[in-house]
């Protein structure tokens, strides 16, 4: 009980000074690394996976300068239409070009404010549609139907276009200051962890918690990986059978032309990739960063967008004499759980 109380009030203090650090402006939170990654990474990852799946089922996905009448000078709003309601998230604005796929709207009116269980709830419901029927205009004429949902929330509210196009705005200039500070505190936050005195997954340094981030991660994930089976891989072991880093974790990833990206996550939720066919061993891994996880998302993201097909990604990274042979899609029949 001493410890937990003791981890209780380091976590209570970490979070606490970085509000009062924010608030005079001396702190940017989203430079904070919490483990292996930031909370700009963490949410790096959601905005890009968010992003292919709007390229991927653009019938199914919006992007909007306002929420509920509200507009922030900094921000727009993006997300996926499901059968539960919608489940959005907040851009920078100066992302936005990168949304021109789209057919953006004026302003959306639906909840934005749910809860990150509420929102993985959501997304599942979705996942689970395209598992059972594989068929997009299924899941949007039970969309439709559903009884669940404001008119508002159906995809025929949507697409409207802009009344007003969006002020041009530069990406945000950090200072070097701040960033010291963020370095600083992503140690203390280390060594606490290291020492079993915190869980960083639970510090609420922004709105969401890392643990929430990475639930989010997860759904979007699994929803892409049941949208696109083909270019989607799951393994219990890493291509180096000799590598035990993540020992209680399985790999989840995509093909992309330039290589796969990769996802770990803990064997808890192993069954939630069952509509998968499981590989031997996972791709060979080449050593791409974060910078080059984005990329590579980016260019599947890019591929969609063009017109391409499932098949046609497929052809062209089998083609691709650069890839290691374990980074290419594998023809596989049956199914292995």
């Amino acid at each position: 009980m001493a410890e937990q109380k003791n981890t209780n009030i380091l976590e209570i203090l970490i979070n606490s000074l970085c509000k009062v650090l924010k608030k005079q402006n001396l702190l940017d939170e989203n430079d904070i690394r919490v483990k292996y990654h930031s909370i700009q990474e963490l949410n790096d990852r959601i905005r890009v996976l968010m992003r292919l799946f709007n390229a991927i089922c653009p019938s199914l996905s919006f992007v909007a300068l306002k929420n509920n009448e509200k507009q922030s000078t900094e921000s727009f709003t993006t997300g996926i239409l499901t059968p539960q309601g919608p489940v959005s998230i907040n851009c920078a604005l100066h992302l936005w070009d990168g949304y021109r796929f789209l057919k953006p709207d004026e302003e959306v009116y639906f909840n934005t404010n749910l809860s990150n269980t509420e929102k993985c709830e959501h997304l599942q419901s979705l996942t689970k549609c395209i598992i059972e029927s594989q068929n997009i205009d299924v899941i949007t004429n039970a969309m439709n139907e559903s009884l669940s949902l404001k008119e508002s929330e159906k995809p025929y509210s949507f697409h409207k276009g802009l009344l007003t196009p969006p002020p041009e705005v530069s990406p945000p200039q950090k200072s070097p200051a701040k960033k010291e500070i963020a370095e600083a505190i992503s140690t203390i936050i280390k060594h606490c962890n290291e020492a079993n005195l915190i869980n960083y997954k639970h510090l609420q340094i922004v709105d969401n918690t890392p643990e929430q981030l990475f639930n989010i991660t997860l759904e979007l994930v699994c929803l892409i990986s049941a949208l696109c089976p083909e270019l989607s891989f799951a393994s219990e072991k890493h291509y180096d059978k000799d590598d035990k880093m993540f020992e209680d974790d399985f790999i989840v990833g995509f093909y992309t032309s330039f290589g796969q990206v990769s996802f770990h996550f803990k064997n808890q939720y192993r069954d939630r990739f069952s509509h998968l066919q499981w590989i031997e061993r996972a791709p060979k891994y080449d050593g791409y960063d974060h910078a080059g996880l984005l990329y590579r998302i980016e260019s599947l993201t890019n591929c969609f967008t063009s017109g391409k097909s499932v098949n046609d990604i497929i052809e062209e990274i089998r083609k691709n004499t650069a890839l290691h042979p374990s980074q290419k899609p594998p023809i596989l029949s049956g199914t292995q759980k």
